[in-house]
């Protein structure tokens, strides 16, 4: 691997996916100073992104289990970032950069509430809303669900995620669509709020009030 510095962050791959490490540390450097003034938490120690050159050597280089749907992997814990080479994503929708700011805002907010977990729908809903991933897709998906009757109430969702694919993409597009709603309505102030109540150990419902 050769690698590519960035501030806050190291990107590292294959000398075939060069223009590709150099781009996405130019973004990231960018990108992460934004963030982490906008949810208004420390970006800390220095990030490392791995891109790899083949869907194996993805595999192979997570640390920990990930989703078999996975676009990209963030473990804060070790300030580790892993994303696959534009070369061997096939027909993934999205740039790179996306999923880059995607798992950025995990590390982020997984280094905010460090040691303890950061509720899934806030880093699932901020990840979604903050990184252009939420759209109209994400309302139509909605619209199904609300037809099929097959919504989540909040309460279950701060209780964790379903592990079937189906619910697990529902639970996806209520916390982005509930976060931005109340980016839309309150601001970002109402974000950080959050952040701040619910890494101090409030409650889900305490917090939003």
């Amino acid at each position: 691997f050769i690698t590519e510095m960035g501030s806050f962050l190291r990107v590292h791959g294959e000398p075939s996916d060069h223009a590709t490490l150099l781009r996405l540390a130019q973004h990231g450097s960018s990108s992460i100073m934004t963030l982490s003034e906008t949810l208004h938490v420390p970006v800390g120690g220095t990030i490392h992104v791995y891109v790899a050159g083949s869907n194996q050597q993805f595999w192979d280089m997570q640390p920990g289990r990930a989703p078999t749907w996975a676009a990209g992997t963030a473990y804060p814990s070790i300030g580790a970032i892993y994303l696959r080479s534009p070369r061997v994503r096939g027909g993934q929708n999205g740039p790179l950069e996306q999923v880059l700011d995607h798992e950025l805002i995990h590390i982020l907010l997984g280094r905010a509430f460090a040691p303890q977990r950061t509720p899934q729908w806030l880093q699932e809903g901020l990840a979604q809303t903050m990184s252009g991933e939420f759209g109209p897709h994400t309302t139509q998906f909605l619209q199904e669900g609300m037809l099929g009757g097959g919504l989540i109430s909040l309460h279950a969702l701060s209780r964790g995620f379903p592990s079937d694919p189906l619910r697990a993409r529902m639970a996806y597009a209520e916390s982005a669509d509930f976060i931005g709603y109340l980016r839309v309505t309150y601001g970002d102030d109402a974000v950080r709020t959050l952040i701040d109540e619910l890494s101090h150990d409030a409650t889900m419902a305490g917090a939003i009030r």
